[in-house]
């Protein structure tokens, strides 16, 4: 935590971060980009993003990649449980 408060480098690449795997996940995936698909997958982005800092500062022990890989993962398998797919009518 003290390294990531101390360095405000950090601040634009985290939100580029969150804002590449939401908008990689919607297109890869071609679904809906409502506001609960896009609250989600910032979640998740979120997720990929403390676990690819904690393996950046040696907190985890796991290889760089690691965190995003798994996080897309389980964000492709909720999209295709939820049945997150491209409504056919445009308003």
């Amino acid at each position: 935590m003290e390294r990531l408060i101390s360095n405000d480098d950090y601040h634009d690449s985290m939100e580029g971060f969150i804002k590449r795997f939401v908008e990689a996940a919607i297109s890869a995936q071609d679904i809906e980009q409502d506001g609960q698909v896009r609250r989600v997958l910032k979640r998740f982005a979120l997720a990929a993003l403390a676990g690819e800092l904690a393996t950046k500062f040696d907190v985890t022990g796991c290889k760089s990649g690691a965190a995003l890989n798994g996080t897309q993962e389980i964000a492709r398998t909720w999209i295709s449980e939820r049945d997150v797919t491209r409504a056919s009518v445009v308003l």
